[in-house]
């Protein structure tokens, strides 16, 4: 039974206090007087509050909490979540979401309908009553916290730019370039391995597609997709020499191995003419050649699909009728995916940047121009399968650390040489909370256009990865707390 504290009585409900009032308390981690223990008794202290996400899922990712026994806690990382009540977990259907599969706590303003708390995976998951623990009346708190609000998204309590502003601006983009450069190594050392795995460049770019195609919601299932049907059995169809027919036929293969033909889906009921026409095809490739390899038509080979909450433009069946049209585009070539990049790798960086932009997207056409699933239309002006933002992600992401794997295996300097000047010359890909976020954490009132290009962008997020997620921050080059011969900066 969860049994909250009584709340002090300092802090009344009024329409003012809302979830970013609460967010913001949090954020600033004041006015709170600890020390702080949860529903169950145990203590809660915070080691680091985490990053407020503004979006949706889990409201602050990141968070090191130290729970349980007071001195001998155990240390957790994961993500919190806040709500004025208890029984808004339940009312906003965070138990039965996976997304909230990494909360390791629950924040509340007050106890209203305490019970305890469970996740999706079945997971309980402490509650802390923040009314107990805040030392101001309703009315000096929002005086207090109200002007704050604009505070949430920062990465800490004393941003870096506050400590290197008096650095020149070349020492500090030195450093994110530097750090991108890492990125880059960093995932060329796990294609490395894939290749060292695999053996086949095809079959590491295959699932290095798959996962990107995924975006966050579905990367597990289309990784999982591409390990029970690798490339190596997929081109052992009767792929015509007609790319449409090509692309048509590995669609069918990858939708039936998903289990989104409409055959294997009786709840989507009758279809409309035109879904009911294209399904009728694809549904007959699928029975013909499933049994070539050794699927049964009749049963997927992959589950754990999420389609609640996701973008019509991103639904699973498009992204999977994006990755059979970039594979019949891709694969067809003599030498093999990556001789599609290696010989068009001449020419200006910034050319030869957009050219390999241009070979990823996929323009929305025929039956997918218009339709989101079977027999679901799509709405709005989103019909691109790949547009060209998520092309330029798997550009960075996945075909040039795949490039410069194997130019360092195969002994390609000139080949290495250029990856890093393609990547230098890469224009900026869209921006994520992250980058949005140590853009303002690094630079401040100083950025301007500074962060300009997707390597340094990549370099923030390696500095996030490795130094703020962890709180690492006295070893952070960008932090200030580093002279900048390497020791720690004592003024």
């Amino acid at each position: 039974m969860c049994i909250p504290p009584q709340a002090n009585g300092t802090l009344t409900p009024t329409k003012e206090i809302n979830e970013a009032i609460l967010a913001t308390i949090w954020n600033e981690q004041a006015p709170l007087s600890g020390p702080m223990w949860d529903c169950a008794g145990d203590p809660v202290a915070v080691v680091y509050r985490g990053r407020w996400t503004a979006g949706s899922g889990p409201d602050f990712e990141g968070a090191m909490l130290s729970l349980g026994e007071e001195g001998g806690g155990r240390l957790v990382n994961g993500s919190v979540e806040m709500h004025l009540r208890c029984s808004d977990w339940w009312a906003h259907g965070h138990h039965a979401d996976p997304r909230y599969n990494s909360v390791a706590l629950h924040v509340v303003l007050w106890p209203v309908g305490a019970q305890p708390i469970t996740r999706a995976d079945g997971v309980l998951v402490p509650t802390l009553v923040l009314a107990d623990y805040i030392t101001l009346a309703t009315g000096k708190l929002l005086d207090r916290i109200t002007p704050l609000i604009p505070n949430l998204g920062a990465l800490s309590e004393e941003p870096c730019w506050e400590r290197t502003q008096d650095w020149a601006m070349e020492q500090l983009l030195d450093c994110i370039d530097e750090a991108g450069d890492a990125r880059l190594l960093g995932k060329a050392a796990t294609m490395e391995a894939g290749l060292s795995m695999y053996g086949a460049p095809d079959e590491v770019f295959y699932r290095g597609l798959m996962d990107a195609l995924g975006y966050s919601a579905n990367r597990e299932p289309m990784r999982a997709l591409a390990a029970k049907l690798p490339i190596s059995q997929l081109l052992t169809l009767p792929l015509s020499r007609n790319e449409a027919e090509r692309a048509t036929l590995l669609e069918s293969i990858l939708l039936g191995a998903a289990g989104f033909l409409p055959c294997q889906r009786p709840a989507l009921g009758p279809l409309d003419w035109l879904s009911g026409d294209y399904a009728e095809e694809v549904e007959r490739l699928w029975s013909l050649h499933a049994p070539m390899l050794d699927l049964l038509p009749e049963r997927p080979i992959t589950g754990g699909w999420i389609t609640e909450r996701v973008r019509q433009a991103n639904s699973p069946p498009r992204r999977l009728a994006a990755a059979a049209r970039l594979l019949a585009r891709l694969f067809w070539s003599r030498d093999g995916v990556l001789g599609a990049f290696i010989n068009s790798a001449e020419g200006a960086p910034e050319h030869v940047a957009k050219q390999w932009t241009t070979m990823l997207t996929v323009p929305g056409e025929g039956y997918w121009a218009s339709h989101a699933d079977f027999g679901r239309s799509l709405e709005g002006d989103d019909t691109a399968l790949t547009g060209s933002s998520r092309a330029s992600d798997i550009v960075v992401n996945i075909v040039l650390p795949l490039l410069l794997a194997y130019a360092d295996i195969e002994g390609k300097e000139s080949l290495r040489e250029r990856v890093f000047a393609i990547y230098a010359a890469f224009p900026r890909l869209a921006e994520n909370k992250v980058t949005r976020a140590m853009t303002e954490e690094a630079l401040g009132p100083r950025k301007g256009r500074s962060i300009n290009g997707a390597r340094r962008q990549q370099g923030l997020m390696h500095l996030y990865r490795l130094y703020c997620e962890a709180r690492r921050c006295y070893e952070c080059p960008i932090s200030g707390l580093r002279a900048p011969g390497g020791g720690a900066n004592q003024r």
